[in-house]
């Protein structure tokens, strides 16, 4: 306790008759991290909503609660913590697309798609950030990439989105 209050100051670990308890000006990396990206949505600028995102996916340490994998409940958390970073990596790159900052976000596209390639949000945000760097047959072929892991594992097609986003990119659409 001495070397916890020590760490993060003499308010946040409280004595209580003859117990402790966190004081309630300390956050847990959850909840800084649930915080961060409740602030990123309220940003209006993609520039900054990318940075805010970037600080939030920078406390992911591991998996969460993975020393309690036996407990049910801590598995449902560590389920939606993992779906939570999920859509803040997905939200930064948009952002990022958004911001004029393609290019910054291509490799990490890269990376998620092969990290979780069942999620076409992914395929859809690296095949819109090749083609507005120029990089229109790149962005097909990671189309037909995204389609043979379909196919192949699930046994579906791309969905309405990646197909539209196809045929919008053979098309040349702005």
């Amino acid at each position: 306790v001495m070397q916890l209050r020590r760490l993060l100051g003499p308010s946040a670990v409280l004595t209580e008759t003859g117990r402790y308890r966190l004081g309630l000006a300390v956050r847990t990396d959850v909840q800084e991290f649930e915080a961060l990206i409740g602030e990123a949505l309220a940003r209006d600028d993609p520039q900054r909503r990318a940075a805010v995102l970037a600080r939030a996916l920078r406390l992911w340490r591991g998996d969460p609660y993975a020393e309690l994998d036996d407990w049910l409940a801590a598995i449902g958390e560590a389920r939606r913590l993992h779906e939570l970073r999920a859509q803040a990596q997905e939200m930064r790159a948009e952002a990022l697309i958004d911001a004029g900052m393609q290019g910054d976000c291509i490799a990490e596209l890269e990376a998620m798609v092969v990290e979780n390639p069942w999620r076409e949000r992914r395929w859809e945000l690296l095949m819109l950030a090749l083609y507005q760097v120029g990089r229109q047959a790149e962005a097909l072929r990671a189309y037909q990439r995204c389609r043979s892991v379909l196919i192949e594992q699930l046994g579906v097609e791309p969905g309405t989105t990646l197909r539209a986003l196809e045929v919008a990119i053979l098309q040349r659409d702005p």
